[in-house]
């Protein structure tokens, strides 16, 4: 990471051929980092501006959101722990007049999404103390071989799978939401991509206004120069007795307002540097030509690879897949629940736990369970959502196409009107200056008035000045189209 402490130089060019101005400020850049034209300016800003950095996390975090939707098919494992006391109101000799358990149930049960099935496996224990209802001495129960008092231990260890066979069948309203999440992330990279690509336009629309600055003010510069060079001949005439005092006087009133206007157009332009500098952390030299001409394939080519290529389009038709996977689900969230369940157990009880913690009597369930929703509004209405949602998704998409592809055309129509615009503008240059040189010579053969020499020169700065700004929007239309057409990333 270097420092840079630099002054401001200038050294003029004739307009139209490359230049060279740098403007140096004191900025902490890394290493020697330049930007002398506006494809390097855009590639330090890709590299160093903090909001394309924030914009591409945009996708990390709607990846992020989608994995927590595949919470649903992780297994989920219950445990569960109860005490209990019952006390039956049978009085009938021998009957149960109190019974405590006290028990505990481990389980994990896993979704399927593949098939959309419930798998679960379960651990159950329970212990029993039953106490009998009994008027007989304990001697005589024991000859009787009756225990008033007794304990009961039982296990059990079940295996049940249900499938759907209707409603979430194959798992689809298992599986929407990260599907639908999967769109997401792609919709968010895509718009990340388009933000950044917004940045870089607006970027380099500032980089351009930046370079018309300069232009600018080596416009106002060299007349600057002419009009010293003005002041000093009409000094020397004056000295002579050849003019009189209000043709100096005038000559002196239009160096001071050059120079004032030269003074703002400098201080616009290195403010618009700093500023810029700073957003790219590098060093900004002028090297770029304002009035280049950008070769632009034809408009028909164009279009077909702004629907090929497109990431505003892409990112509608990834919207429409969305969409599609919503009506599916809500179709499928339509249906009566359609359930088969597949058990099978092992069992024991005993007295002695060390017999009953080892199940081997077997049992075995098949069941088929329907539940059909009577109206089922909830349902219908969400599916009617999910049709005009994705109706209007369709239509959006269209009407994006057909608003991109007229703007390229009118790009491309403006963009070429504009380059006859430049050429003529260009012209209009070349024959104020031969203007203003003629006038000056005229006045110099004492032919000419002191106030026409200084409209022309004032013309021949206007006519510079109108054709850096029609430059200017020139640019700023290739940047427009570049924008539109997805290259400037």
């Amino acid at each position: 990471m270097g420092i840079l402490l630099c002054a401001t130089s200038v050294w003029l060019a004739v307009p139209g051929r490359a230049r060279a101005t740098t403007l140096m400020v004191l900025l902490a850049v890394p290493g020697s980092a330049r930007a002398t034209t506006l494809e390097s300016f855009l590639a330090a800003v890709r590299v160093h501006h903090p909001g394309l950095e924030a914009s591409a996390l945009s996708g990390r975090l709607a990846e992020s959101a989608r994995r927590g939707s595949r919470g649903t098919s992780d297994p989920r494992l219950e445990l569960s722990t109860y005490a209990s006391a019952q006390k039956p109101l049978g009085r009938a000799p021998f009957s149960i007049v109190r019974a405590d358990s006290l028990g505990s149930r481990a389980g994990v049960e896993k979704v399927l999404w593949a098939t959309g099935g419930r798998l679960s496996v379960d651990r159950h224990y329970r212990s029993t103390e039953i106490q009998l209802r009994t008027d007989l001495s304990p001697r005589s129960l024991e000859l009787l071989g009756i225990d008033a008092r007794q304990t009961l231990r039982e296990s059990e260890l079940r295996v049940s799978y249900t499938q759907p066979l209707l409603r979430n069948l194959g798992g689809v309203l298992d599986r929407v939401e990260y599907e639908v999440g999967g769109d997401a992330v792609a919709i968010a990279e895509l718009e990340a991509l388009e933000e950044q690509e917004e940045i870089l336009a607006a970027l380099a629309v500032r980089y351009l206004e930046w370079v018309f600055a300069h232009e600018h003010a080596e416009a106002l510069g060299r007349q600057r120069r002419r009009a010293e060079r003005l002041v000093a001949d009409v000094r020397a005439r004056r000295q002579a007795r050849l003019v009189d005092e209000v043709d100096l006087l005038r000559a002196v009133d239009y160096l001071q307002q050059l120079e004032q206007g030269l003074a703002l157009a400098r201080a616009h332009w290195r403010a618009q540097g700093v500023e810029l500098a700073a957003l790219a952390r590098i060093e900004m030299t002028v090297e770029d030509d304002l009035y280049a001409v950008r070769r632009i394939p034809p408009v028909a080519i164009a279009q077909a690879e702004l629907r090929r290529r497109s990431r505003l389009l892409e990112t509608l038709e990834l919207r429409q897949q969305s969409l599609r996977t919503a009506l599916g689900a809500s179709r499928n969230d339509r249906w009566p629940e359609l359930n088969l369940t597949v058990a099978g157990a092992l069992k024991q009880s005993d007295a002695d736990w060390r017999v009953a913690i080892r199940p081997d009597r077997p049992e075995w369930l098949v069941s088929l369970q329907l539940r059909v929703p009577f109206g089922n509004s909830a349902a219908r209405a969400q599916l009617e959502t999910a049709r005009l949602r994705l109706r209007r998704a369709d239509a959006e998409a269209r009407a994006a196409a057909l608003r991109m592809e007229s703007a390229l055309e009118r790009l491309s129509i403006l963009i070429g009107e504009y380059e006859a615009v430049l050429a003529g503008k260009r012209a209009a240059v070349q024959r104020a200056a031969a203007r203003a040189r003629e006038e000056v010579a005229a006045y110099d053969r004492g032919r000419a008035d002191l106030t026409v020499v200084l409209r022309s020169q004032n013309d021949e700065e206007t006519a510079q000045i109108d054709y850096a700004r029609s430059a200017l929007a020139y640019q700023t239309l290739v940047v427009q189209y570049r924008a539109l057409s997805d290259q400037l990333l």
